[in-house]
């Protein structure tokens, strides 16, 4: 016998004893299927191992079956595991994903908002790393469903999903602080950028419950990146005697706290009996370093997942608003801290 080719539409509808627009609308959830006919579709479909054409059921609803993602740069384990996150959730719709990056500094994110409308996708996720709102992604959001991920920008009514920042930067900062130093330095975010101020105010926070002035505590910007770091620490600690350079260290993310640990050990002083510093972000290479990093932890692929879901909802019809989610944070207590 000449073995038949995958089953059709048409196999389907006959086998269950309904019109091929039944089966149709149950596929694609055009219109209500009486409980009766869908169990007999479902089954039809089960039995003759029909599998929907992908391609074809996404040009009749006019969708790309793909999702844009403006992300700063994937060489940050953070900013690569929110990818994954979204990934993963999209990869169970049948979906791609469509990856812009924009830069460390940002550069080219007004190049991307202008440019992916073109790539023909459904909705895009964007990740700042400027904390500004541009008016490409103004446009951006007039013509397709959009979220923001990690980074809030202000003014603009679309769905968000973050980590709660402020919390975890205080309590990581009164454990740093709960050591009894009294000679504190804090390496910030870029200004402006949500996350760098929501972890700054949490910074001072933990610094004001342990009555610290803050005109008595040096605050240098970075921007997140490890080079940042060694920038920062560079000024802090190089040709600055062990008695007046800073003994507890407040970084806003892991890159830079990692960096300034370099520069620390090159001036001669030991972490944790000279310094004590700690992070924000908890990526992998926290825990792979001597001494490892004491930081809070966000779930990255949690704040992908969350992202691609509200956009998900957003593409199918719902109105979310400026629906803002803020995910928890925990700290994970290491080396680089003081028991």
């Amino acid at each position: 016998m000449m073995s038949r080719g995958p089953a059709t539409l048409r196999d389907v509808a006959g086998h269950a004893g309904v019109a091929i627009s039944t089966v149709s609308a149950y596929i694609n959830q055009t219109r209500p299927i009486t409980p009766e006919l869908a169990v007999r579709i479902r089954d039809a479909i089960r039995e003759l191992d029909f599998v929907p054409n992908a391609q074809a059921r996404n040009l009749r609803m006019r969708r790309a079956a793909s999702i844009g993602l403006i992300v700063p740069e994937l060489s940050n384990p953070f900013f690569a595991f929110i990818a994954e996150g979204i990934e993963d959730r999209i990869s169970r719709e049948q979906m791609t994903l469509t990856l812009s990056q924009t830069g460390p500094t940002g550069a080219r994110e007004d190049f991307y908002a202008e440019l992916l409308p073109r790539a023909r996708v459904d909705g895009i996720i964007v990740v700042s790393n400027t904390g500004k709102t541009p008016m490409s992604i103004m446009r951006l959001i007039e013509r397709f469903p959009v979220v923001l991920a990690d980074e809030y920008m202000p003014g603009i009514r679309v769905p968000f999903v973050g980590s709660d920042n402020r919390r975890g930067a205080r309590t990581v900062g009164e454990l740093a602080l709960s050591s009894g130093r009294r000679r504190a330095a804090v390496i910030t975010g870029p200004e402006g950028l949500w996350s760098a101020e929501a972890r700054l105010a949490g910074y001072r926070e933990a610094l004001a419950s342990y009555s610290f002035a803050e005109s008595d505590v040096p605050i240098v910007r970075g921007d997140y990146t490890f080079d940042s770091g060694v920038r920062a620490a560079t000024s802090l600690f190089i040709g600055t005697p062990a008695t007046n350079s800073p003994d507890v260290l407040l970084a806003a993310n892991d890159l830079m706290a990692l960096g300034a640990m370099r520069v620390i050990r090159q001036a001669g002083l030991r972490i944790p009996e000279d310094v004590v510093v700690v992070g924000f972000d908890d990526i992998p290479a926290a825990d792979m370093m001597h001494p490892s990093l004491t930081t809070v932890s966000q779930s990255a692929f949690a704040i992908g997942q969350t992202a691609a879901d509200l956009l998900l909802r957003t593409i199918a019809g719902e109105d979310l608003g400026d629906e803002r989610i803020e995910l928890p944070t925990t700290v994970v207590r290491r080396s680089t801290t003081i028991d």
